[in-house]
């Protein structure tokens, strides 16, 4: 699966979109193979011929997904992802880009196919196809329109409401297929490949701003930037620890209220990423209670330090109290 925060992409094993919302993760499908084979729409990039082997992987730290085709004594690499717009980035990409699909070449000659099979309306919809210019099509729904580009000088087969696109590519070349989704009336500009190469790298950047801390015993990763720049609540409490041990601190006491009981996986684990042991992490929990002492109400507060424990009470009422 594959994301840009705003929807969500299956990709199958053979190669093809199976699933895809479009605009949002609650809006009818555009591919819903997944549902209905045969009426329900799909998106699939493979080799030309019959028989190729796959492997495929996520990108180290990232929501990308890459594809290496072998058949016979070519190989070609499919890089999926849905691009993500980053604040302090030249490249922005349109908002109406909502998947690139692109194409690197790593040995020999690859002949590849592309089926495009769009449906709107979760299937009931089949829209008409046409070519708007050389590498880019159209598909007209009631709402909105889905754009497809594809690399000039491909071959191009439309037969209702189903495009079979072909052609080939070769080590040292690049190509991309890219898919918008926007009203009818704004006919997306043309994407170059390098624009495309540099929102993959953009896209990485975004995803590799987690904390891989299910490697350190936590039970999911976890953000450190937000999608706007600024850091979560993990990263200030990463930096604030990790000052602490800097310093020369060697044990480290964290009170909390009984509402952040489930946050002392994660901590332990940010600090076990930067090499802490996280035994030198105590983190001790504060329930708050209503307490009077001589007709006066005990105030207290974690995020002020001021508490008392069990200890104290004991001491002060007895244990038969």
């Amino acid at each position: 699966m594959i994301g840009d925060l705003r929807s969500a992409a299956l990709v199958s094993k053979q190669g093809s979109i199976d699933w895809m919302c479009l605009p949002r993760f609650d809006s009818p499908w555009v591919f819903g193979r997944l549902l209905d084979w045969d009426g329900g729409g799909f998106l699939q990039l493979t080799p030309a011929g019959a028989g190729a082997g796959m492997f495929r992987q996520y990108r180290r730290d990232s929501n990308v997904i890459q594809t290496i085709w072998t058949l016979e004594h070519s190989r070609m690499r499919v890089v999926d992802f849905m691009p993500i717009a980053l604040r302090g980035k030249k490249l922005t990409p349109p908002e109406s880009l909502r998947l690139v699909r692109m194409l690197q070449p790593l040995a020999g000659r690859t002949e590849w196919k592309l089926t495009f099979k769009p449906r709107f309306d979760y299937g009931r919809q089949v829209p008409g196809l046409r070519e708007l210019r050389p590498g880019l099509l159209a598909a007209d729904g009631e709402e909105a329109s889905l754009f497809l580009q594809y690399p000039v000088g491909a071959t191009v087969e439309l037969v209702e409401g189903t495009a079979v696109i072909t052609g080939h590519i070769m080590p040292g070349h690049r190509a991309a297929i890219l898919l918008h989704y926007a009203s009818a009336r704004s006919v997306p500009a043309a994407i170059s490949i390098d624009d495309a190469h540099a929102m993959l790298h953009q896209t990485d950047d975004y995803w590799v701003d987690w904390l891989r801390s299910t490697t350190f015993g936590d039970d999911k990763d976890r953000p450190l930037i937000r999608s706007n720049g600024a850091p979560t609540y993990i990263a200030a409490d990463l930096a604030y620890h990790l000052d602490k041990f800097q310093r020369g601190y060697d044990h480290l006491i964290d009170i909390w209220g009984p509402d952040h009981h489930g946050y002392i996986g994660r901590l332990k684990a940010s600090q076990a990423a930067l090499g802490h042991d996280p035994a030198r992490v105590n983190v001790l929990i504060a329930q708050l209670v209503t307490l009077f002492e001589e007709g006066q109400q005990v105030r207290m507060s974690t995020r002020a330090g001021e508490f008392v424990t069990l200890r104290q009470i004991l001491e002060e009422v007895g244990k038969d109290a």
